[in-house]
């Protein structure tokens, strides 16, 4: 292409260096790869969970302390803990497994003789009846020594429940149906309003917790507001209940 006459050697000195600069591949300008992207892992359903069974299974061997086994109920003049000892001169060892699972039957079965003894006699099982119950070692006991064994494993309730292919299952999450709240669901159908699921295990008790008794006071501080007229009713109840329930 022939150039003007005009142009100046400073300016056809430029172009020159402006042509050789776009045809150098060396100038060219760079495109940075995409970013590898690492794969992630699906999401799961999967519930992690904690639960050392081998922790439980310790628990449940040590001696319970809960309750001393020469204590006497005055209501009723009877021991706690109606031990029997087969193995002369071999000590009985009361262990919170064993003493648990009194506690629970003894809890409920006490809800029961209520049950029994007042209802359809004297009108619907009273309040401060229940309150008497569930303000029992029985109850009270059986609940604090559950929680501790899932606070110690850091087994769920449901964990702890016996699973549908193991001797002696008879329904699902039997060790969260354990708790005395739940049991006064079960048994005198006073359930509460807070709909709690059933592997919550402490819920239908903290529920129960929160209600002011006429007479008795707050459950959650059982003994305060119970007094002699509180002793003298469960020891009538009791009497009354056990004779009717043991005589069906």
């Amino acid at each position: 292409m022939p150039l003007p006459k005009s142009m100046s050697p400073f300016v056809l000195l430029f172009l020159l260096l402006s042509l050789a600069s776009a045809q150098d591949p060396t100038n060219a300008p760079t495109v940075s790869p995409a970013p590898t992207v690492s794969p992630t892992a699906a999401p799961t359903n999967e519930t992690v969970t904690e639960c050392d069974i081998s922790v439980y299974n310790e628990w449940a061997a040590e001696e319970f302390q809960g309750i001393s086994k020469d204590l006497v109920i005055p209501a009723t003049n009877e021991r706690w803990w109606d031990v029997q000892n087969y193995q002369t001169g071999v000590p009985f060892l009361l262990t919170n497994a064993h003493a648990v699972e009194v506690l629970g039957t003894k809890c409920r079965q006490y809800m029961q003789a209520i049950k029994i003894g007042l209802s359809g006699r004297h009108g619907p099982v009273s309040d401060q009846a229940i309150f008497d119950v569930m303000c029992t070692e029985y109850c009270v006991v059986n609940d604090q020594f559950r929680e501790e064994a899932m606070s110690r494993s850091k087994c769920s309730c449901m964990d702890l429940s016996t699973k549908e292919w193991e001797v002696g299952y008879s329904v699902a999450g039997d060790y969260c149906r354990e708790n005395s709240g739940r049991m006064m669901c079960d048994e005198l159908e006073r359930c509460g309003m807070w709909e709690c699921a059933l592997d919550d295990f402490s819920c239908p008790r903290m529920e129960y917790n929160t209600l002011d008794v006429l007479l008795r006071g707050n459950p959650g501080d059982c003994g305060e507001g119970v007094g002699v007229f509180g002793g003298l009713l469960l020891g009538t109840v009791m009497c009354l209940g056990m004779s009717l329930w043991l005589s069906l």
